[in-house]
């Protein structure tokens, strides 16, 4: 595996979702990293920050305090080459 986020830290949705299995299978074929996390939706790449995982969990907790819970459905598949990734 390439994947290296030393020091780094993400933000991430982590959905619940009815067809796992499925997901699974398709991430298990493209991506590297399909069974170290699991199926989700990134909000913000991998940012260096000395900034504690606690009191960045607190301050993402409080930004969002008053955002209600909310579906997402996603139909279809997309794929676009970016070109600032050297994959």
């Amino acid at each position: 595996m390439n994947y290296k986020n030393e020091g780094k830290k993400d933000i991430l949705i982590i959905p619940k979702f009815k067809n796992i299995n499925k997901i699974q299978k398709i991430r298990e074929k493209y991506d590297e990293l399909f069974n170290i996390i699991e199926p989700h939706i990134t909000l913000a790449f991998p940012f260096k920050n000395d900034i504690s995982n606690e009191k960045l969990k607190q301050q993402l907790l409080n930004i969002t305090k008053d955002i209600s819970p909310f579906k997402v459905k996603c139909k279809g598949v997309t794929l676009r080459k970016d070109n600032r990734i050297n994959t």
